[in-house]
């Protein structure tokens, strides 16, 4: 996975903030205690975690018991814990102006969240939100699985062009990718999941490019020859710079089509 401009700026933030009010006053103090000290190695361990280096990464896809461990949500989770019990057993120890600071500080933040994001959702993928909202997004895959009667897996392919151009305004509710297979109860192949995974166990060499589960077409036609009754979603960008999503099924042929308005076009600014 590795580190990336893409992780939340904030929640680094955060936890550098709670590490300096908290663990550095933790550390200078002699008197630190078995819990503190647990807390303390807990942080590197969990950062580790949900980094996820390759050897780790191997290993979590190839133990059917770390299978569940694929995405480090709950790591996130105990890793916030774990910073906060830092700070709150550094608390006495933290001087009363930095006291101050560090509540408006996460005052601040937690207000810029919700100012900055639509209620009633966190969804930092404006596409997505109204998708997700409005309700088009299952809608479209209701249609689809109604019409094919089908529930053959799917895979989403795309040109690296295309997502780095108009990147996480893409819709991936409508291509099938990240959690919204669970989400919409459309079957995936790969859905949410790194690539830094090795697939060739599965079915090959070929795998994602990236970790909302989509490949290249290269890579789409390779399992398309392993697999000919695969499905697919192909996402094209349109003349006026919006996006073409299209879901296909060869083995009935049929497919449907739905266009986007372009919203924010990387390469265009």
């Amino acid at each position: 996975m590795g580190w990336s401009i893409l992780i939340p700026v904030l929640a680094i933030i955060m936890l550098v903030l709670l590490m300096i009010l908290g663990g550095v006053p933790m550390i200078l103090n002699r008197e630190t205690t078995v819990l503190e000290k647990i807390a303390m190695g807990m942080i590197p361990i969990l950062l580790i975690w949900i980094d996820r280096p390759l050897w780790l990464a191997d290993m979590i896809a190839q133990v059917p018991l770390y299978k569940l461990l694929r995405w480090p949500f709950r790591e996130i989770t105990l890793l916030t814990f774990f910073a906060h019990l830092i700070l709150l057993g550094s608390w006495a120890r933290v001087s009363p102006v930095l006291r101050r600071i560090s509540i408006f500080v996460g005052f601040i933040l937690m207000a810029f969240l919700l100012v900055n994001q639509r209620a009633p959702s966190f969804n930092l993928m404006a596409t997505d939100r109204e998708l997700v909202l409005s309700g088009e997004s299952l809608s479209w895959w209701n249609e689809i699985k109604k019409e094919s009667k089908q529930t053959d897996s799917w895979i989403v392919v795309m040109e690296k062009d295309v997502f780095d151009r108009v990147g996480y305004d893409l819709p991936f509710s409508l291509m099938g990718a990240y959690n919204y297979p669970s989400y919409l109860q459309m079957p995936s192949l790969t859905g949410y999941i790194g690539n830094w995974i090795d697939f060739s166990a599965i079915w090959g060499e070929e795998k994602p490019y990236h970790w909302s589960g989509v490949f290249t077409p290269e890579a789409g036609r390779q399992l398309h020859q392993l697999y000919p009754d695969l499905c697919y979603v192909e996402v094209l960008m349109t003349e006026s710079g919006g996006v073409r999503v299209t879901a296909h099924r060869p083995a009935t042929r049929q497919s449907w089509v739905k266009e986007l308005e372009p919203r924010t076009v990387k390469g265009d600014q």
